[in-house]
């Protein structure tokens, strides 16, 4: 007979890429990289506790326009992430985060400058479609 008050999820997932891409004045060049490795997820829930484990890899990356070659934000390393929660227990709640490695976040004024030039580019275009979408509407009348 199955325990219908006890829950369980397994995930596991091999790669997944966030890709950010400045597609502002057709030049479609990329502008952010992220992307999660070996994630695990494991969660566990019955009727007195609820925890969860986390494990998985991460990097951040941005494409340096002046240079043609990607730059790396955050280097690709394993995290962990667990969560307990018993609502009458002594601890009722636990949430902890840990990295195998120091934490290293490069920042430059070349990635900046990048960001701030994709965006602006995007501004740009978005001012373009609102103009068009006026005229559309003046016209289409």
């Amino acid at each position: 007979m199955k325990d219908s008050s006890k829950m369980t999820l397994d995930l596991t997932l091999k790669q997944l890429y966030l890709m950010l891409i400045n597609d502002g004045q057709d030049s479609y060049t990329p502008l952010l990289s992220i992307g999660v490795f070996l994630l695990d997820v494991n969660h566990d829930q019955d009727i007195i506790k609820t925890s969860s484990t986390v494990s998985f890899e991460l990097s951040a990356r941005y494409y340096n326009i002046y240079k043609s070659r990607w730059e790396n934000i955050l280097e690709r390393q394993k995290y962990y992430l667990k969560s307990f929660y018993a609502p009458n227990a002594t601890t009722s709640s636990i949430l902890e985060l840990r990295v195998e490695e120091q934490l290293n976040i490069n920042i430059s004024s070349t990635m900046i400058a990048v960001f701030m030039s994709g965006f602006l580019n995007y501004n740009k275009t978005d001012q373009v479609i609102k103009g068009l979408k006026r005229a559309e509407t003046i016209f289409v009348r």
